[in-house]
């Protein structure tokens, strides 16, 4: 039975830290839920239309977060940019 015990205190400690992920989860997309009425596409200057979406700060990282805003924006999501990359290059240049 010993031998038992740290394969179940492992497994207790999985269930734990999804229980605590799904909790943030939720957190991070009510947040985005209250906030996406507020939000516009618009496109740059002598554009048409959007192109694509490029996700930007550490929860964009977050999959249910990026399915929800693929969802509210039908626009694709461009995922090549690094998020956190980009905040820092957005600070870089305001910071200029």
């Amino acid at each position: 039975d010993d031998d038992l015990a740290p394969a179940a205190e492992k497994a207790g400690n999985t269930r734990a830290k999804r229980r605590k992920a799904a909790r943030a989860d939720k957190r991070a997309l009510d947040d985005l839920r209250k906030s996406a009425p507020g939000v516009k596409i618009r496109t740059a200057p002598g554009a048409a239309y959007v192109d694509d979406l490029v996700l930007v700060g550490a929860a964009t990282k977050m999959p249910c977060v990026q399915r929800t805003l693929a969802r509210l924006c039908d626009v694709p999501l461009r995922k090549t940019v690094d998020p956190d990359a980009a905040v820092a290059f957005g600070a870089a240049l305001k910071a200029r």
